[in-house]
Formats: structure tokens, sequence, C-alpha cells
């Protein structure tokens, strides 16, 4: 079991990829204002439902994120194809050659696209999502688990302003930090009320169910594993859920992979988050906005022009 001490650790080391990812921020927010503003949510939180395109004039470049996303969607994962195959690894004896074993590869293979095509895993809008982000923000995120109501997988595309990411030393992203709220009701439908911390267990007993509470996420190679043993605590990959305010650890598991998987469309030498389309762009969408601002501008003038009268004239 994780200690008090280790917890803290944690806590801290989210802070530390917080402030390393601070200089993004901005970029980001700049970014979405133009091309993603449903997810414009970096430097400037806005309350649920509030208009996010007050700073558009044209847009083109929503359109054009869009256009992008669903073409990588038709391509790479399109619902209405199998859009991919399984096979042997490392087959030089031919096993996954012999007609049973093909068969079973099909079968499996058509298994795990009728799972993926389930309303109840929703996997195309998720994807849709993540394809949206990639495209706009250079880094996409997606959680991989299982849901908590139901039997099966469950997909759930993330905000890159929830996570914190950190590579390995071949470049791979192995660790993900993800700050993000749940309500009560949810927390005791994930993990059951013996897990709650203190407070959270004193709001489930007022019956405040819809008070929603910072959580961490954290997700990281364990380095002292024990491939002898399968006890979820075990596994190669760490999943530690916390009460980050309290320092009180909701659920201690494990993952033989990361469950998060976080794509970059384009990454510059020495930087973790990717760059994108959007970025190189940007210059012309912010012109393409001052342009459409100056037309409506002059056509408002040509329309109702100002006149130039004597005071109380006719």
């Amino acid at each position: 079991m994780i200690s008090q001490e280790q917890v803290i650790h944690l806590v801290k080391r989210k802070g530390k990829l917080k402030a390393q990812r601070g200089s993004w921020e901005t970029h980001w927010q700049d970014l979405s204002n133009f091309v993603l503003p449903n997810e414009a949510d970096f430097n400037l939180k806005r309350s649920k439902g509030d208009k996010r395109t007050t700073l558009v004039y044209d847009s083109t470049g929503i359109h054009a994120n869009e256009m992008l996303a669903a073409g990588l969607h038709g391509m790479l994962t399109n619902p209405a194809s199998n859009w991919f195959s399984l096979r042997v690894k490392n087959d030089s004896q031919g096993t996954g050659s012999g007609s049973e074993a093909k068969q079973w590869l099909e079968d499996t293979t058509n298994a795990v696209m009728a799972e993926l095509s389930a309303p109840s895993v929703a996997f195309p809008s998720h994807i849709h999502e993540y394809y949206l982000s990639l495209c706009s923000i250079g880094t996409a995120c997606m959680f991989v688990g299982e849901p908590s109501t139901r039997e099966g997988i469950s997909f759930r595309a993330i905000h890159i302003d929830e996570i914190f990411i950190a590579e390995n030393a071949d470049g791979i992203i192995d660790t993900v930090f993800r700050s993000f709220k749940m309500t009560v009701r949810q927390i005791v439908q994930k993990w059951g009320e013996e897990s709650l911390s203190p407070r959270i267990k004193r709001m489930y007993e007022k019956q405040e169910f819809d008070k929603e509470i910072e959580l961490l996420h954290c997700v990281y190679p364990r380095d002292d594993v024990d491939k002898g043993k399968r006890a979820a605590t075990m596994l190669p990959v760490a999943s530690i859920y916390i009460d980050e305010k309290e320092h009180h650890v909701l659920a201690e598991g494990g993952f033989d992979e990361t469950p998060y998987m976080v794509s970059r469309w384009s990454k510059a030498v020495g930087e973790v988050f990717g760059r994108s389309p959007a970025m190189t762009a940007l210059p012309d969408i912010k012109m393409l906005q001052e342009m459409m601002k100056t037309t409506i501008k002059a056509a408002q003038k040509v329309v109702d022009p100002p006149l130039l009268v004597p005071d109380d004239g006719v």
C-alpha cells in the first residue's frame, strides 16, 4: 500500500509538472478561442453553458479543424468499416496461417469491433473529440478503463487542461497526472462508502450528492514490480486516486499498460507537448478575424452612415 509520504510526494510532483506546463497554457487559450472554442478553458475559466464564440467574427478556423478531425475519423477509425485486424506477433512457425487460428483471429476482431460500436461505449463520439484536440491543440488524451455502472470497457476523451505528462528515457509518455472533479454521488458509485475521506463522508451523510470534489489520478510506472504477482497493486503501471485536499487515497490499483492514450501531432526537440496544424495557421486565422471585423464596420457605415447636421436641424 502507498504511504502518506508517497501521497504527499505525488501531489508535489503534480505541482511541478503543472508549473512546467504553464508556458503552453497562454498559447492553448489563444488557439482554442478561434479554433476549438468548446474547450477554451485554460487561462480563462467559463461557466457551463456560457457562450464560447464571442471573439469569433469568422468561423473558418473552427470549420477547418472540424473537417480535418472528421477526415482522420473517416480514414483511421471509420465505424462503418473494420478499420483494424488482429494477427500473431513474430509468427515464425506459421501458427497464425492455420485455418483455426485465422478463424479465431477473425472472430476476435469482430467481437472487439462490436464492443467499440456499442452505443453504451460511445467510442465514435469520444474519438472524434480526441481528433479535434489533436488537430487544434496538438496534444490529445483519452482514458480507456472499466465503467463504474456497467460491464465492458469505457472510453473518455480528456480535456488537455486536466492532464500533466512526463516522458521516459525513450521519449514515450509513461506518466500522466490528471486533476479533475467528480461529484460525491459519482465517487460513491465508483469506489463505495468505505473509501471516502472524512470530509467527503460528511458531505455524503448530509446528502450533498452533487457537491464537486477535486481529485488527482496518478498513473506512472512502478519501480518495485514483482512480475510473479498479479495483484492490482503490483502491476507495472500504478493507478492512484487521491482526494487532493486531504491527501487521502480513494483507490489504489494498477494496469499492465497505461490507461491514458496521449498523442501528439508533431513534437519539437526538447518539448513534451505537441504542436498542431492550427498553430501554423494561427496568424492567418487571427488576421482573418481582424479583416472580418473591419469589413463589418465598413458595411455598417455604408448602410447607416454618420451624418453631419446642425443641432436641432431637420
